[in-house]
């Protein structure tokens, strides 16, 4: 039994290890940066689509000229308006926290008319899904215990 345990306890250590991962950084718009694209908001959906976002990773606006960058609301997105913190600096970093969409506009005239805004979709980060594996994995393995000791 007490090899069991351990072996039991090596496969926890061993999925925890594999699962936990680091927050990853995205800079936002790849080559194209933060600007008004050419093509439109397609240019930041095509971005975007190939793309993972997780809680806890970092989005990189960095751009040059007249930008800004402000995490809104989606009703604030489709009417590219602002209530929010308008950040005017480049580059600005922004933690994704939590899981479900996320927004950004550009508040400059009609920047975010003309496209240049932003909509990603978080999952849960990769500390997050290891833990939870984890339990999973610990219910299981304490049930398997108990059923092998009646």
């Amino acid at each position: 039994m007490e090899k069991m345990l351990e072996f039991v306890s090596f496969i926890l250590v061993l999925v925890c290890v594999i699962s936990c991962g680091a927050a990853g950084t995205h800079n936002v718009g790849g080559d194209l940066g933060w600007t008004v694209p050419r093509g439109g908001e397609a240019d930041y959906q095509k971005w975007a689509a190939n793309q993972t976002f997780k809680s806890g990773d970092t989005l990189v606006f960095t751009w040059t000229g007249m930008h800004t960058v402000a995490n809104v609301s989606k009703e604030d997105f489709e009417k590219c308006t602002t209530r929010n913190d308008v950040q005017s600096k480049s580059p600005v970093s922004i933690s994704i926290s939590g899981t479900g969409p996320h927004y950004f506009i550009c508040t400059i005239g009609k920047h975010c008319s003309l496209g240049q805004k932003l909509n990603v979709t978080a999952e849960m980060s990769a500390a997050a899904s290891a833990l939870a594996t984890n339990a999973l994995l610990s219910a299981f393995f304490m049930i398997l215990s108990i059923a092998i000791t009646m």
